[in-house]
C-alpha cells in the first residue's frame, strides 16, 4: 500500500507564522523543519474530531466545496483530480490529503466511481508549552 500526504503550502506557511515556536531553516532553497519544536507544539495542541464523512462521486462526475473545518480527504478507490484552492492534484486509490478550514475544494473523476472519506477536526495551540 502507498500512501501520498500532501500538506497544502499556505496552510504550512499559515501554521509557522501563528505559531513562532516552530523554527525553520533554508538549506539550499529546501525548507527544513525543527522536528522536535514541532512535535513539541503539537504535543500542546487540542485536536477536537467534527465529522467522518464517506462520499462517492459517479464515473465522470464533480462536486466542489467551501470546506467548514480543516480535514483529511482519504481516498479508497477510484481516481481523478483535486483542485485545492487553485493548485491541482492527480489521486488514485490510497491518496491522502490535507486541507484548511476554508478552503475552496473541487474534485474530478474520470472512468469508475471514486470512493473517499472527509476527516474534519479543529484544531488549536496552547499559548505556551505545557500549558493545556
Amino acid at each position: 500500500m502507498i500512501i501520498v500526504i500532501e500538506y497544502h503550502h499556505n496552510e504550512l506557511q499559515r501554521d509557522l507564522l501563528l505559531n513562532n515556536r516552530l523554527s525553520m531553516l533554508s538549506n539550499g532553497g529546501e525548507e527544513i523543519v525543527n522536528w522536535e519544536e514541532y512535535i513539541q507544539m503539537w504535543d500542546n495542541a487540542s485536536i477536537q474530531l467534527v465529522d467522518i464523512r464517506q462520499l462517492v462521486i459517479s464515473s465522470r462526475g464533480k462536486q466542489q466545496y467551501l470546506l467548514p473545518a480543516n480535514v483529511f480527504i482519504y481516498v479508497v478507490q477510484g481516481q481523478g483530480t483535486i483542485w485545492l484552492d487553485g493548485d491541482i492534484h492527480i489521486f488514485e486509490r490510497f491518496y491522502l490529503l490535507h486541507a484548511g478550514k476554508g478552503s475552496s475544494i473541487s474534485i474530478e473523476v474520470g472512468q469508475g466511481d471514486v470512493t473517499y472519506y472527509y476527516i474534519l477536526y479543529r484544531g488549536s495551540m496552547s499559548a505556551k508549552p505545557g500549558h493545556h
